[in-house]
């Protein structure tokens, strides 16, 4: 499941593994925020390897939390 998270706050996979990080549409100005507790720069999508793997393949979006409680558009 990918999450989102600035440069500057990269996730620290404790049961994950994230391979790559990519710009939401808008980005920098887009809503997306970084998830990192004190932090309000723009965020990030850091994606697992399967999920990296899909965008490479052109598909660009992706759920953040199980059930699709929020998805976001890659650019």
């Amino acid at each position: 499941m990918a999450i989102i998270r600035c440069k500057d706050h990269p996730p620290k996979g404790r049961t994950r593994t994230y391979e790559a990080a990519v710009e939401p549409v808008g980005h920098p100005e887009s809503a997306l925020v970084c998830g990192s507790k004190h932090c309000k720069a723009s965020g990030l999508i850091w994606l697992e390897v399967h999920e990296a793997t899909d965008y490479a393949e052109s598909r660009r979006i992706f759920d953040a939390f199980s059930g699709s409680a929020i998805k976001m558009r890659a650019r």
